[in-house]
């Protein structure tokens, strides 16, 4: 639990009914995305306030989408450690995801690199249109291995 935890510290509840409830919802959470992608159905992602009048992600956007791109990348390092994918179309899927989810969790980087590969991306309105069936999409090709 500490993996997806703040801090990747051990979490704690005010009392124990608390944390059963967190548990249940997250193994319920996990079971309903694993059917989803066993049958590659899109996410059921809530996104329409996910951009604001200007266009922009909002806080929810960034961090539905950090959130998943971290899981993403711990899923990553523990079935390809060495990151060596034998499938190009998978690999390509994968890097299509990771730049995605990186270009709305980052959006307002400074940091100059990072603003140039966005700069080649899809507007935010596109991405967000395209996630729930993208990321089901990376989910059962995952599956398939």
């Amino acid at each position: 639990m500490e993996l997806i935890w703040l801090d990747k510290k051990e979490p704690s509840f005010e009392n124990d009914e608390r944390a059963i409830l967190y548990s249940q919802t997250l193994l319920a959470l996990i079971s309903e995305t694993e059917t989803l992608f066993n049958e590659n159905i899109p996410l059921p992602i809530e996104t329409k306030d996910w951009l604001d009048h200007s266009g922009n992600p909002t806080y929810q956007a960034v961090s539905y989408t950090s959130g998943y791109l971290r899981g993403l990348e711990l899923s990553i390092q523990a079935r390809d450690p060495y990151g060596v994918i034998d499938d190009e179309d998978k690999a390509q899927l994968q890097q299509t995801c990771l730049l995605l989810l990186s270009k709305v969790a980052h959006y307002q980087t400074e940091d100059k690199t990072l603003q140039t590969l966005f700069s080649g991306l899809p507007e935010y309105k596109e991405i967000i249109a395209v996630l729930p069936k993208l990321l089901s999409q990376y989910g059962f090709n995952c599956a398939q291995y």
